[in-house]
């Protein structure tokens, strides 16, 4: 679907007639300032800026010329034999070879590591670099090989299209010729471009012209098939295996295409004879795209150039340059330095020298889908818009009566203008409507003006500004000059209006809009201007990019003449945006919306212009490229690398589509759209959820399809799709929520104002949409009693022809399971209700009529309770059961004990006594078996069970039911509470104890030693002190109390020294060992071979790896939890000497530390009963004591958890590991993880004041 669009010509006139080669240097890049001319006699330099032409020296009878890139020198060959190379810096000659016998053609290599020479005797002669001999055949000699000797590659073996297998058995229809020396006897070389193999096209002496194949050794290969009027010209195509050749056939002219094995493959059909029009030579551009074939037509005096290039195995004529014989081209050839591939250089006889650039293009009107491809005199029309349609064929055809070379496409006032650009340098303009894009009938012809007629194409950058004016550009030398047109419809002319000229080259050229031109320059400029109200180009600024120069000038969007987004890009290279490099090997670009698309090799990418970032990207075939878009479908159309077309409709343009859709409230448009492109269909909802709540009643007139409404329905889900799922297309927009809106309860506060507006609305179109919204919010129940009541009124009314209620029902078996419809119908205890459900389903009668017969025997109550029973309704099941009172009561104890249904039968049996008290029985039988005696108490006695009551209570030890249960079934109260002490003093529950033993015994000394046994000292004192208020004859503080409180202060303060005493030896030892390791790693030594084996006993929060100095054998592993703690105990003991003492210690002195400071309470009770007794030296001693132990504790923490222990969490990596740390990494993971950190003392207020002796 390309076209070749000129880039710039540029014009010299060369002080030089009759030359046959131009030398170009391939180290120099394109702009270089050099040429060498080489005549029939002379070798010339030419500098292109001074216009100074140097004779170098002079050969008689010059055949070919080469430049030879590694030794810097130009080489010679001429007719006699002689061949010289010349330094073109000092003109020095050297000889190379010499050939008595005379030379006709002399071919270097790709690589110039060889050179073929054909003599005068028809013998080819392969040289190296050095004109050292490698091999020598004869062209007369009739040495032609068989094609493959086991058929391979044979005519037979070959595919032949339409004409099928018969064409493998036609016979050849080659006849001898009748006098070869008729024929031109020219001979032609040409190498293939991997240097591997070269052709020579020579006369055969009985077969006539034919071509021979040789490998780089000058091995003979193969021989061209025989067939009569092959053409002296010969091109091996760079990038296949192709040989083109022309071909003239009885019927057509044509070029043929020979496969290596000397085969004809294919055929390029001319639009002239080659009898009348006679072609000079074949070159084919260095990247293999285009062909292009020099002719002389001496009948009416004009010598062309046509350029072809090949897709889908179709030849197109893309440009056609015509010459006059009066001053014919006497050189052409292709440019073969790095990016210069498709640089044509032309010489005519007068000397002037023509330098085209070309690149492909696309000539489109973007957005809308109408691509023009150019085919010699037709120009090819396809509206991607309606149809998708393969190259070559099309939607019409344009013919006119010459060859096109240019054409463009805009849009002016609601019509597409179409312009061209013939050989003739005629302009005809077509016009069309919009609504119909390619009926191009109307038309007007202008012709060049003569201040604008000179070569041949040398106007490049075509641009159709629509006004009726044209910008285009040529270049001469090393200026350019813009020249703007008019189309003069009174002189059917385009004549000259204005120029600006720029002292540098213009590449490529860009429409802004608003009278914007952007023209890029060889040195990377992008400059503006501006057409002016007088029909002037005004410069208005330049922007340098910082990059090559490109090919091809792309505007992203244009608005009060400024411009948004310039950008540029050079063919399978960068692309460029606002002059700064983004992305590389990019292999097509287009514009379409707020996205620039662009591809590389195998994937699409979307780059947003506003908020410059690639949003979205996807995978295509490999090598495709973006051929044009259409806007309103949201279609990228592609062309695969074999021309095979291929559409995409990208999610994120048809999102763009339909978002603007719904924001013109075009609901069915969008509709359409989103169904089309299996968009999710809760877009038409989240797009603006404010804007669509608002306009429901529109959506459901303009929605008309129930099955539509019904799909939308079913879709919608509890999320917001334009954060979501569609979150890279919204992802700058500002979603607009109503108020109170929450996004949990989207479905159903869209389903419930639909249902609002459809049920009000009575429209019976709706019927399907109301089920599937109450279906959608969880209310099938509701939807089934819509379908049995449109089902009762259809059975009032016998006309009805269609049922609804049929629809209705079989929707919903469609959008709910069957067997839960027929469940939630069954719920509903009406049987005719299920049997209709049943039978729409098409079940069986004989699985659920037993059943309902069944049913239909029972009463009411107990039919519900089955129906609930068999749907697992089992709270409602009791409802119906209980209902049915005592005669279905051990049935009802059963279920209610089936399903622990107690407390809600407690409820629903409030009004029957016998059903309640057999309930509390079985309630109280249930709390019992779980241990909740309390609770099984007090149903025990509700039912009436008081004894059962009692031990319950009994049990739990709750004193006050027990005395009343005791008294309520007549026992002994006092008999009672007593033998509850000793139970509450095994549970530690002194006080209650002492209480019960205090009411109902009769001795104090009993009661004040349970206090004393439980060492509530404090209260034992008061209430002894109280007694003896009364009885001042005993003194039971002496003989009783202050005995057991001494004791136990002796006890408590032995302990606490021991304590003390532990701590103290604890910290010093692992203070002593942290010492010893610091002292081994300072002197180099290694503190410990841990080889830790003991990974299964690490914290689980902590990653450890193993570390070893030397080779060991396989660690253990301890699987079962025994193993484990047994390990740990043992990696853990604090015997000395242990490698791992130190974790030990310091998980004993947390243990240690958090016991301790657990006495606070302890100390403070003893301290405050001392003091009552007046034993203020002890209580001082203890309380001086402890106070001691919590400040060692507290100065001691920072020293025992040191920060690399607090800090330790996971192990070090990396190249550069500290390995002292890495050990203590896996030391500490033996630590818990709580007790790595220094315990958090909670203390309180505990001691007297009044024993302080230091504030």
């Amino acid at each position: 679907m390309r076209n070749l669009k000129l880039k710039f010509c540029t014009e010299l006139n060369a002080p030089v007639r009759d030359v046959k080669f131009v030398v170009l240097n391939p180290n120099d890049d394109g702009d270089s300032d050099v040429v060498y001319f080489v005549t029939e006699t002379k070798l010339f330099s030419y500098m292109k800026s001074t216009e100074v032409l140097k004779e170098l020296t002079e050969l008689p009878g010059i055949i070919n010329a080469e430049y030879l890139a590694l030794e810097t020198v130009i080489s010679l060959a001429s007719e006699s034999g002689e061949v010289i190379t010349v330094d073109p810096e000092t003109s020095a000659v050297t000889e190379g070879t010499y050939c008595d016998v005379g030379l006709l053609c002399m071919a270097w290599s790709p690589d110039q590591e060889l050179v073929v020479f054909v003599t005068k005797a028809h013998n080819i002669v392969v040289l190296n670099a050095n004109y050292d001999p490698v091999e020598e055949h004869s062209l007369g000699l009739d040495d032609e090989n068989p094609f493959v000797t086991v058929g391979w590659g044979s005519k037979e073996t070959q595919f032949h299209g339409s004409e099928g297998k018969e064409a493998a058995k036609k016979k050849s229809d080659y006849k001898l010729p009748e006098d070869v020396k008729q024929l031109p006897q020219n001979v032609e070389v040409h190498w293939r471009d991997d240097g591997a193999y070269f052709a020579v096209s020579y006369v055969n002496s009985i077969y006539g012209r034919m071509f021979k194949v040789f490998n780089r050794e000058g091995k003979f290969q193969f021989t061209s098939e025989k067939v009569n009027n092959l053409g002296v010209q010969i091109a091996w195509r760079p990038a296949e295996s192709w040989i083109a050749v022309p071909h003239k056939l009885p019927n057509k002219s044509t070029i043929g295409f020979f496969e290596m094995n000397g085969l004809r493959h294919r055929e390029l059909i001319l639009p002239f004879d080659l009898d009348v029009e006679q072609i000079q030579s074949l070159k084919y551009s260095p990247d293999s795209d285009i062909l292009a074939i020099e002719t002389k037509d001496a009948a009416q005096n004009f010598n062309y150039l046509y350029l072809y290039i090949v897709n889908n195995y179709h030849w197109y004529l893309k440009q056609t340059l015509r010459f006059s014989l009066n001053n014919p081209i006497t050189y052409f050839n292709w440019d073969n330095r790095l990016h210069e591939e498709k640089t044509l250089h032309i010489l005519l006889e007068d000397g002037k020298y023509l330098i085209y650039r070309w690149r492909f293009c696309i000539d489109k009107y973007e957005n809308f889908g109408v691509v023009a491809v150019i085919d010699g005199n037709k120009l090819l029309l396809t509206d991607f818009k309606q149809n998708i349609i393969p190259p070559p064929k099309c939607n019409r055809i344009l013919q006119l009566d010459k060859n096109i070379n240019a054409c463009t496409i805009i849009l002016v006032n609601q019509k597409l203008l179409l312009c061209v650009y013939d050989v003739n340098e005629d302009m005809t303009i077509f016009n069309s409507n919009i609504s119909k894009p390619l009926n191009f009938d109307e038309h007007s012809k202008y012709i060049a003006s003569p201040e604008l007629c000179g070569p041949p194409a040398v106007w490049g950058n075509f641009l159709f500004l629509g006004d009726g004016t044209i910008v285009t550009n040529k270049s001469d030398n090393s200026q350019s000059v813009m020249q703007l047109m008019k189309l003069d419809s009174v002189l059917t002319q385009y004549i000259p209006l204005s120029k600006f000229v720029l002292s540098t080259k213009i590449y490529s050229m860009a429409d802004a809009g608003n009278k914007i031109l952007l023209a890029q320059a060889d040195n990377a400029e992008i400059f503006k201007f501006i057409i002016t109200k007088e029909n002037t180009i005004e410069f208005v600024q330049a922007n340098k990019q910082s990059g090559p120069v490109v090919d091809q000038l792309i505007v992203g969007g244009s608005r009060n003449n400024s411009i948004n987004t310039t950008i540029a890009w050079k063919t399978n290279h960068n692309l460029f945006i606002n002059e700064e490099l983004y992305f590389n090997d990019v292999t097509s670009c287009c514009v379409i919306d707020n996205y620039l698309i662009f591809t590389k090799l195998t994937t699409m990418y979307f780059w947003h212009l506003k908020q410059k970032k690639t949003i979205a990207e996807r995978k295509i075939e490999r090598g495709s490229k973006i051929i044009t878009t259409v806007f309103d479908s949201g279609r990228v159309v592609l062309q695969l690398p074999r021309g095979n077309i291929e559409t995409v409709v990208p999610r994120i343009l048809s999102l763009g589509i339909v978002s603007k859709t719904l924001n013109q409230l075009r609901y069915k448009n969008a509709m359409e759209i989103v169904r089309k492109e299996r968009i999710n269909l809760n877009i038409i909802s989240d797009n603006n959820i404010e804007l669509f709540l608002n306009n429901l009643e529109l959506f459901l007139n303009q929605i008309d399809n129930p099955d539509w409404l019904c799909l939308f329905l079913n879709d919608l889900k509890n999320e917001d799709f334009t954060k979501t799922v569609y979150k890279f297309y919204y992802f700058n927009a500002q979603q607009m929520y109503p108020e109170n809106f929450q996004i949990e309860k989207k479905v159903v506060n869209i389903c419930e104002k639909l249902l609002s507006l459809m049920e009000e609305s009575k429209n019976k179109a709706f019927f399907l949409p109301i089920l599937s919204a109450y279906v959608k919010i969880g209310k099938v129940e509701k939807a089934l009693a819509q379908v049995w009541k449109q089902k009762y009124i259809e059975n009032l009314n016998t006309d009805t022809a269609d049922s609804l209620a049929d629809k209705g029902l079989q929707h919903l078996i469609q959008i709910v399971n069957v067997d839960e419809l027929s469940d939630i119908a069954l719920g509903t205890y009406d049987i005719g209700l299920v049997v209709y459900v049943l039978q729409k389903s098409h079940s069986d009668p004989k699985e659920f009529l037993p059943f309902f017969n069944e049913l239909k025997s029972y009463d009411t109550n107990y039919r519900c309770y089955k129906i609930d029973e068999h749907l697992k309704r089992y709270q409602k099941a009791l409802k119906g059961i209980t209902a049915c009172g005592e005669a279905k009561l051990d049935e009802a104890l059963e279920f209610i004990k089936k399903h622990n249904l107690y407390a809600l039968a407690l409820k629903y049996y409030e009004a029957h006594p016998n059903c309640y008290k057999s309930t509390c029985l079985a309630f109280g039988d249930y709390l019992r078996t779980n241990n909740k005696l309390k609770d099984a108490s007090i149903m025990y006695e509700r039912g009436d069970s008081n004894m059962q009551a009692f031990l319950s209570a009994k049990n739990i030890l709750d004193c006050g039911r027990v005395l009343f249960l005791a008294k309520k079934n007549g026992a002994d109260i006092a008999t009672v509470a007593l033998s509850l002490v000793p139970l509450l003093m095994e549970k530690g529950r002194y006080d209650e104890a002492y209480d019960l033993q205090k009411s109902y015994g009769n001795n104090i000394i009993d009661g004040v030693k349970i206090l004393l046994k439980g060492k509530v000292y404090n209260k034992a004192i008061c209430e002894v002190r109280l007694f003896q208020a009364d009885n001042n004859d005993i003194n039971l503080i002496d003989s009783l109390v202050l005995p057991e409180l001494l004791t136990h202060f002796q006890l408590l303060e032995e302990k606490l020294l021991e304590d003390k005493k532990t701590f103290e030896n604890y910290k010093e030892r692992l203070l002593e060992i942290r010492k010893k390791k610091l002292k081994q790693q300072l002197e180099g030594e290694d503190a410990d071979d841990d080889n830790i084996d003991e990974c299964d006993i690490i914290s689980d929060t902590t990653s450890v790896s193993r570390f070893t100095n030397s080779s060991r054998g396989t660690g253990k592993t301890f699987r079962s939890s025994k193993n484990r703690r047994k390990h740990a105990k043992k990696v853990l003991s604090l015997k000395p000497g242990n490698k791992f003492e130190d974790i030990a210690l310091i998980d004993a002195l947390y243990n240690l530390t958090m016991k301790l400071a657990t006495h606070q309470q302890i100390v403070h009770d003893t301290c405050g009963a001392l003091i009552e007794l007046q034993q203020d030296t002890d209580a001082s001693a203890l309380q001086e004591l402890y106070r001691e132990i919590l400040v060692l504790i507290k100065n001691s923490l920072d020293e025992i958890w040191i920060p690399e222990l607090m800090t330790a969490k996971q192990l070090p990596t990396g190249l550069n590991i500290d390995y002292a740390e890495l050990q203590n990494e896996q030391r500490y993971a033996m630590i818990e993880p709580v007790k790595r950190f220094k315990p958090e003392l909670k203390i309180f207020d505990w001691e007297h004041e009044i024993l302080r002796l230091n504030p």
